[in-house]
């Protein structure tokens, strides 16, 4: 997959493990890049947000009425759980 120097900025932000407001996101990104793109704002941020969702790289939960992000693991193909089943019994 092809992605936008601004989208691996925010998959590169965001946590595995710890679900993350808008506001962390934005003070997790690297000031270099933000440099780069002055007219980067928080639609922006939220679209980025949207497209990442569909592609099953992001999750959204609500947690205190906030929304929250979280970067999701990738899915195991058919044949690597498989493996892993197998690996399990021998």
């Amino acid at each position: 997959m092809l992605f936008t120097e601004l989208e691996e900025l925010v998959l590169k932000t965001l946590s595995f493990y710890e679900p993350m407001t808008l506001a962390k996101i934005i003070l997790g990104f690297e000031n270099e890049i933000l440099k780069k793109h002055p007219h980067f704002n928080q639609e922006d941020l939220e679209q980025i947000l949207l497209k990442l969702r569909r592609m099953g790289l992001v999750t959204r939960r609500t947690m205190k009425d906030q929304r929250v992000w979280q970067r999701a693991h990738p899915p195991r193909t058919w044949y690597g759980r498989l493996w892993l089943k197998l690996s399990t019994l021998f």
